[in-house]
């Protein structure tokens, strides 16, 4: 989870601060614990629309979707090393030593809640 996610006051989608752990969502520990040894791709976000991310990895386009548009925006930001683990849609920021994993989908994005 991000900082922009954590002070988030502005409800999305309709709720509160999202307690989902559905793709495109928050990243659940047990789902961390399974990818965070996962090779990890290079990449680069070449743009931030709504919730939608373009990301440039292994020499094409991927779009990817995350439920909080201001996390998307603060990872794309230039001095940020950005990785991708494509076996879970994870982009992971490094940000001079505090990683942030947001976890995405490629498929449609489900409201915040609490599942």
């Amino acid at each position: 989870m991000c900082q922009a996610e954590i002070e988030a006051t502005l409800p999305l989608y309709g709720a509160g601060t999202c307690r989902s752990y559905r793709q495109g969502h928050n990243v659940h520990w047990i789902t961390w614990t399974r990818y965070r040894d996962a090779p990890r791709r290079a990449a680069e976000i070449l743009a931030v629309e709504a919730t939608a991310v373009a990301l440039y990895v292994d020499g094409g386009l991927v779009v990817w979707r995350h439920h909080h548009p201001e996390c998307l925006r603060a990872a794309a930001a230039p001095y940020a090393n950005i990785q991708v683990v494509p076996d879970c849609r994870a982009i992971v920021v490094d940000s001079g030593g505090v990683t942030d994993w947001l976890w995405c989908t490629a498929g449609e994005l489900h409201p915040c809640g609490g599942d």
